[in-house]
């Protein structure tokens, strides 16, 4: 079974933590700040992720940075979700469906 995690790096690691995280968890794609494309691209050269697997993810839609889509672009039509359903598993295919594990340095930052 092919291991699939989600990683959460800041940019307060920088990006020898960051393409380590992406090495670590075998990620497929990163999603990534505007602000914070270039150390991206940096750190997914790093860790062999090609820069057509980086996606921008802000709160607003962002237009195109060095390259770098929008999360956005991934999504299908409004028809078209209209119309998704989820699929019913059988117990043999929960097994190899993706899940997410965050992956944390142990920190973490309180907002107030």
């Amino acid at each position: 079974m092919e291991r699939k995690e989600e990683s959460l790096a800041k940019a307060v690691h920088g990006m020898t933590e960051a393409a380590f995280q992406i090495s670590n968890a075998g990620a497929k794609l990163l999603l990534v700040h505007p602000t914070l494309v270039q150390p991206a691209i940096a750190a997914a050269n790093r860790a062999n992720l090609s820069t057509d697997r980086l996606f921008l993810f802000a709160d607003q839609e962002s237009a195109p940075v060095s390259g770098i889509c929008d999360w956005r672009s991934m999504l299908a039509s409004p028809v078209e979700g209209d119309s998704w359903q989820w699929k019913s598993l059988s117990p043999e295919e929960a097994v190899t469906q993706v899940a997410t594990l965050n992956f944390s340095s142990g920190y973490v930052e309180m907002v107030l």
